[in-house]
């Protein structure tokens, strides 16, 4: 009986010895949490140049893009094409749902809003006027967080509202790729 009990118990601790027990979090969840971060994007239409962005759980995160882009001048249809300058500012919120193997995807919504030089043909004569342009816009997209406090983004619009003018596009829009750092 006593051999009996002496196997039971080793069995037992055997196998207590393969669990594993933490109070830690784990390495599995990388996502930030509570931490300030910065990182840059690149894309068409509000998604180029540097973010800052702060994730206030591990679900929600708030930021902004602020992008500055120039463009050199072309030739189009015989017209001189003058070159023009971009500057956008972009705040946005993320919200990511659960991990999909090794992505994190996500639905971003953001307000954006560029200021430009417009390109206007006035009497055969390429002229530029000022120029802005607003809308809002939601995202659908991945993470990919291969070290803790470093994210990959990918990501496409779904739907935009323009607020000047006013119009709606639906389905697939400007994507944007981009790196993000946490402190």
């Amino acid at each position: 009986m006593k051999k009996l009990f002496y196997i039971c118990l080793v069995a037992a601790l055997s196998f207590i010895s393969t669990i594993n027990l933490s109070a830690q979090k784990t390495e599995d969840d990388k996502l930030p949490f509570e931490q300030l971060g910065f990182g840059t994007t690149l894309g068409s239409f509000g998604n180029y140049g540097f973010l800052g962005v702060y994730a206030l759980d591990k679900n929600i995160h708030i930021g902004a893009k602020v992008g500055f882009y120039f463009d050199g001048g072309y030739t189009q249809g015989g017209y001189e094409v003058k070159s023009q300058s971009f500057l956008t500012f972009a705040p946005y919120v993320k919200y990511y749902f659960e991990k999909v193997k090794y992505a994190y995807p996500f639905l971003q919504a953001s307000f954006a809003a560029e200021t430009f030089k417009r390109n206007v043909i006035k009497n055969g004569v390429i002229e530029q006027e000022d120029a802005t342009a607003t809308n809002l816009n939601l995202y659908g997209g991945a993470d990919w967080y291969p070290y803790k406090g470093v994210g990959v983004t990918a990501a496409i619009r779904v739907i935009q509202f323009n607020l000047d003018p006013a119009q709606f596009i639906g389905g697939l829009g400007d994507a944007y790729i981009g790196i993000t750092f946490f402190l």
